[in-house]
């Protein structure tokens, strides 16, 4: 028997059978399950992307730590640059270690001419100095960075170049019946504030000495004394009866410290009253002596400086609490040579933080000449022998030709004030700064 197909219902498009909906039911489930695999796409996706980012994480961690002990250890080699400037030796560079506030900083070490040890040659600029440091990080010493760089050592030294230089005023004393300024002489540079001080008034200066401008650092008079005063032997060896000595024994050093001796009168550290001339004796045959007088001091008759021309005399006085000619230097004299100084051979270096005063005693007349002088100080007095009729007396003070041979031995054992750190610099040497690793090892 033959069935008839019914339509079911009728469309635009003709009636709708029984097969037509057969098969819309064949095609049931796609949409779900083309959801399910959409989000199962994403959630891969985000796991993936969530996987990542922990790992981002950790390699930032990573790379923060490592750009944190590089600049750790670029620290370490700027720390290690102001401590040789510093302290003038190369062994300096390895102490101290760990460093306090940085621990990642374990290891400094500073070459120069192949020894790590000794006195830092800063006159010598083919004598580099190579500089390595290493930096950890805290528990984890895998994880580290070694920088490590060459520099040409440079050493400032302007400084004790100058006949005389000063932050005060140049005081000259002047009496035209005594005609002291006419007998006063010089060679070399003066450094301070104003020209007028001294251009002018002292006619044989004229010609013989310029000016050089002003910028003179104060004297670190009381850090130099805190620094030396541990290496002191103490005082001199002084002896009286009728020309009152104060020896100086080298003893072979190259230098000796010395301080005092203290007989305090009106503000002054060490006041010397003796009745004849007074001598400074410096006994060797080469080296520095440094004598250190904390509270200044003040000579009453004129004093000879003797010894061989290749020794030096530094002494370095703080300021008194004495108050003659602060109103015309802007100091409190540290230094005060009422009989007038001269020396028969060793270079002489008078420092203070106060006024040092060439003066001359009332009455006298002594020739005055020193070689090679050198003062620095908080502001100066001048005044020279007895001038006229039947006086030919002069006050001869010379800083002239090259001083490199007197000056640099002193810069290099830092015996003269102002000459640690401050005028110590650096000089990169052109591609020598690089990482070293165990597999790129240092030169």
């Amino acid at each position: 028997m033959l069935r008839s197909t019914v339509p079911l219902e009728t469309t635009d498009r003709g009636p709708r059978t029984q097969s037509d909906r057969g098969e819309r039911c064949s095609e049931g489930g796609f949409v779900l399950v083309g959801v399910v695999m959409f989000v199962l796409a994403l959630t891969i996706l985000g796991l993936s992307l969530f996987s990542l980012s922990g790992y981002e994480a950790q390699f930032m961690t990573a790379s923060y730590r490592r750009t944190q002990l590089f600049y750790d250890a670029m620290s370490g080699i700027d720390r290690t640059k102001y401590v040789l400037s510093t302290s003038g030796r190369l062994e300096a560079a390895s102490s101290n270690f760990p460093l306090p506030g940085f621990p990642s900083v374990v290891m400094a070490q500073a070459v120069q001419n192949g020894e790590s040890t000794g006195v830092v040659v800063w006159s010598d600029p083919s004598k580099h100095i190579s500089i390595r440091v290493r930096a950890e990080q805290p528990g984890r010493p895998s994880e580290n960075v070694t920088l490590e760089a060459s520099y040409v050592p440079q050493s400032d030294q302007s400084l004790y170049r100058d006949l005389i230089a000063t932050t005060g005023r140049i005081a000259v004393y002047h009496d035209p019946d005594l005609y002291e300024y006419d007998n006063i002489a010089g060679c070399g540079h003066i450094r301070n504030p104003d020209p007028s001080d001294w251009s002018g008034q002292i006619p044989q200066i004229i010609g013989l000495v310029d000016y050089a401008g002003a910028g003179v650092p104060v004297p670190k008079v009381q850090d130099f004394i805190s620094e030396w005063q541990p290496s002191s032997i103490g005082s001199p060896v002084v002896t009286s009866g009728g020309t009152q000595s104060y020896r100086f024994d080298l003893s072979s050093r190259s230098y000796r410290i010395f301080s005092g001796p203290r007989d305090p009168k009106s503000g002054f550290d060490l006041w010397d009253a003796a009745t004849d001339s007074i001598t400074f004796d410096v006994g060797g045959s080469d080296g520095t002596v440094v004598w250190l007088l904390p509270a200044g001091a003040c000579f009453e008759r004129w004093v000879t400086v003797t010894g061989a021309p290749s020794c030096n005399l530094v002494i370095v006085a703080g300021k008194s609490t004495n108050t003659t000619y602060s109103a015309i230097t802007g100091a409190d004299p540290g230094l005060w040579f009422q009989g007038g100084i001269s020396s028969t051979g060793p270079s002489l270096f008078l420092v203070s933080d106060g006024t040092v005063a060439l003066d001359r005693w009332v009455g006298t007349s002594h020739e005055n000449s020193i070689p090679f002088l050198a003062v620095f100080s908080g502001g100066v007095y001048l005044r020279g022998p007895l001038g006229g009729a039947g006086y030919i007396r002069k006050f001869v003070m010379t800083h002239c030709g090259n001083d490199d041979a007197i000056l640099n031995p002193l810069y290099e054992a830092g015996l003269l004030p102002n000459t640690r750190g401050r005028t110590k610099t650096f000089a990169l040497v052109p591609g020598s700064f690089m990482e070293t690793t165990d597999s790129n090892p240092p030169n």
